[in-house]
């Protein structure tokens, strides 16, 4: 099979998964601040798409020599709980009520060939904050994050990360991207260089936590930012 082939196959793969990520997440989204079913149901729509898209390539690559139906795929639901008892307010006084969350996380994972791996995750999550009698204000109630590994040599490694924080009460949610280049070996033996970008979007996300006494401290991060690192392993 031919590199030409084989970058082709793994170009139709990486669009696939990174668009039916992006569809899923604003289909989510929207439905969350509209309640538009129907968005929801183009992301679910384009997500199949996209199953049946990077299924065809595997196939195809596989037919054609590229070894990659010997990928792994991993699936996983996580129904949990979550229970705190007896939280301690200030002024040594404890709540009778018990915080809760409890929620339902859905993963996928797949090597895509020897070179290639993508994953996902979403969750939602229902809290109860007995300080607030209602849900918790900082949680938000959707999270989601799509990670790409791509082994463009074999010391060369290219990560990329979309990581998906929904709305919370104490204020709007936010989209991230994050980029890493890493090459080990760089110039010479056991020199590992790294680079990378942080906040692609520009998002510049809030951080919220909520204090004993009930006030938000928020942070804020300060946007775009790029960074460079260099080790050395003897």
């Amino acid at each position: 099979m031919s590199l030409s082939l084989r970058s082709f196959h793994l170009f139709f793969i990486t669009v696939s998964v990174a668009l039916s990520a992006l569809v899923v997440v604003w289909g989510v989204r929207s439905w969350r601040t509209t309640g538009s079913s129907g968005d929801l149901a183009f992301g679910a729509m384009f997500l199949l798409v996209g199953i049946e898209i990077t299924t065809i390539n595997l196939w195809a690559m596989a037919w054609l020599g590229a070894g990659a139906i010997g990928a792994v795929l991993v699936g996983r639901a996580t129904i949990y709980r979550s229970d705190i008892s007896h939280m301690l307010r200030p002024g040594g006084v404890f709540l009778t009520r018990d915080a809760r969350a409890n929620g339902v996380e859905l993963e996928w994972s797949q090597s895509l060939g020897s070179q290639l791996k993508a994953s996902a995750n979403v969750s939602h999550t229902n809290t109860f904050d007995p300080r607030a009698n209602g849900p918790n204000v900082v949680s938000a109630d959707w999270l989601g994050n799509a990670t790409l590994l791509y082994h463009a040599a074999h010391n060369v490694i290219f990560a990329g990360r979309f990581n998906y924080i929904g709305s919370r009460r104490a204020g709007s949610g936010y989209d991230g991207l994050d980029l890493t280049l890493t090459q080990q070996d760089a110039f010479v033996r056991g020199l590992a260089l790294r680079v990378g970008v942080k906040d692609l979007l520009n998002g510049q996300p809030s951080y919220f936590a909520l204090l004993p006494t009930g006030n938000i401290v928020t942070s804020r991060y300060p946007g775009r930012s790029a960074w460079v690192e260099v080790s050395w392993k003897p």
